[in-house]
């Protein structure tokens, strides 16, 4: 399995977004994970390596997250994969924060209302297996996503290099994120590499460090 961070300008401007390919070299099979903006860019990274999209997974429903899902969508196929708690949201643009955007926008008929994600859910690409880690907070549906094997997080929106994600906007609660950090997150090995929606990678154990002494 290998991965790159593509960062992107979001279609909410001002914001660039890390977002991720990941590919099972065995069976070409690609996950992205929140495609915040230039949808063509991911559209010509699968092409160029004639992947097999399986999954567009996102972590939560804001609108740097999931600008450019529609347009992969339409050109590449694959199942979106969003929680159950923040599926609503996607449509929602109080939620979202989308409002005033153009973007080609996520329509209910795109997402298959049986695979919403909950809690430990697994998912695989090729023979990989990575693991829903509900973490509210920043929403009240985030989720990161988590590769044992290779000691992956993808933390989006939760955890970032030497901070967490802002919980002051709908639906997200500061409790919530704490007990998601300190329960959730920081219980992982501490190899455990974070990579997140915005700015650098981290660790668990340096993050540890701010939390728990």
């Amino acid at each position: 399995m290998i991965f790159k961070t593509i960062r992107v300008k979001s279609v909410k401007e001002g914001l660039t977004t890390n977002s991720y390919i990941i590919l099972d070299e065995e069976t070409n099979e690609v996950m992205i994970i929140d495609p915040g903006g230039e949808a063509q860019i991911f559209i010509d990274e699968v092409n160029m390596i004639d992947g097999k999209l399986k999954y567009i997974y996102l972590t939560h429903c804001h609108i740097d997250h999931v600008g450019a899902v529609k347009d992969i969508k339409n050109a590449l196929g694959g199942t979106i994969l969003i929680s159950k708690g923040d599926y609503e949201g996607l449509f929602d643009t109080s939620i979202n924060r989308s409002f005033g955007i153009e973007y080609s926008k996520i329509e209910r008929e795109d997402i298959d209302e049986n695979l919403l994600l909950n809690d430990n859910d697994k998912i695989y690409l090729g023979e990989n297996e990575f693991e829903i880690i509900s973490t509210p907070g920043h929403t009240k549906g985030c989720t990161c996503l988590y590769n044992k094997e290779n000691k992956l997080l993808f933390s989006g929106d939760t955890m970032f290099y030497s901070t967490f994600g802002r919980t002051d906007l709908p639906t997200g609660n500061e409790d919530d994120m704490m007990k998601s950090l300190l329960e959730k997150l920081l219980i992982l090995p501490e190899d455990v590499e974070v990579h997140p929606g915005h700015g650098s990678s981290t660790n668990i154990k340096d993050e540890k460090n701010l939390y728990i002494r």
